[in-house]
């Protein structure tokens, strides 16, 4: 057993490749509708270990709550602001949501995606789609 293992789900459940991302305004992320520098998008992940408070396995996360250990993320290589980092209301428990501000200053197109949970990175082929 290991605290976390994080990996963030692939849009088409590959593993790598355009992320199961949200934009801000709720839409899927991709190529068509990318996200903005200065917005805030919603990772999809698991593996991202225990949460405040517990959680019954199977069950749907009654709402926001917060991972006991610490999330970080890049985006494009460079550090993004994690806004919330918890269960995913309304998903089964196990679905991390972290929310990330993309950075300034990266190049548009398809960028990276890191997250990271207590210093365990997910795995690096995942994408977000910048403009």
């Amino acid at each position: 057993m290991v605290p976390s293992a994080p990996a963030i789900f692939a849009a088409d459940a590959t593993g790598q490749g355009p992320g199961l991302i949200l934009n801000q305004d709720n839409s899927l992320n991709t190529g068509r509708t990318p996200a903005a520098a200065g917005s805030v998008i919603q990772i999809l992940a698991t593996g991202g270990g225990t949460i405040v408070g517990g959680a019954t396995d199977g069950s749907i996360a009654a709402g926001a709550g917060k991972q006991t250990l610490s999330v970080t993320a890049s985006i494009g290589g460079k550090t993004a602001n994690v806004v919330y980092a918890g269960p995913g209301p309304d998903e089964v428990n196990g679905v991390m949501q972290v929310n990330a501000s993309v950075p300034a200053g990266i190049s548009s197109g398809p960028q990276p995606v890191i997250v990271m949970v207590n210093g365990v990175a997910t795995q690096s082929a995942i994408t977000a789609a910048i403009q």
